[in-house]
C-alpha cells in the first residue's frame, strides 16, 4: 500500500472520529453534562415562559422586541412612550 493510500485511509478515519466526537459533545451539552450546573441558573422551562410573556407583551402593545436597543438591564424589551399613547 502506498503512502498516499495510507494517508487517505487515516484522513477518512479521523474525519469519522471527529464527526462522532462532535455528536458526543453536542449530546452532552444538550443534556447539561458538559459543564457543572449552577443551581442559581434559571431552568429552561422558566426561561421559555419568560420569553412567551415578553412576546405576548410586545404583541399587546404592538411593539417589536429588539436586541440590545430599547432593552432594560435584564434584556427585556422596553416599550416606547408612544406604545402607551404618549409622545415618542
Amino acid at each position: 500500500m502506498s503512502a498516499l493510500s495510507k494517508s487517505e485511509l487515516e484522513i477518512t478515519a479521523n474525519l469519522r472520529r471527529a464527526s462522532r466526537l462532535r455528536q458526543s459533545i453536542l449530546k452532552r451539552a444538550f443534556e447539561g453534562k458538559l459543564v457543572p450546573q449552577d443551581r442559581k441558573d434559571e431552568p429552561a422551562s422558566a426561561m421559555l415562559e419568560r420569553i412567551k410573556f415578553d412576546r405576548s407583551q410586545a404583541d399587546k402593545f404592538d411593539i417589536q422586541p429588539t436586541i440590545g436597543k430599547n432593552r432594560n438591564r435584564r434584556g427585556k424589551a422596553v416599550p416606547s412612550a408612544s406604545a402607551f399613547g404618549g409622545s415618542p
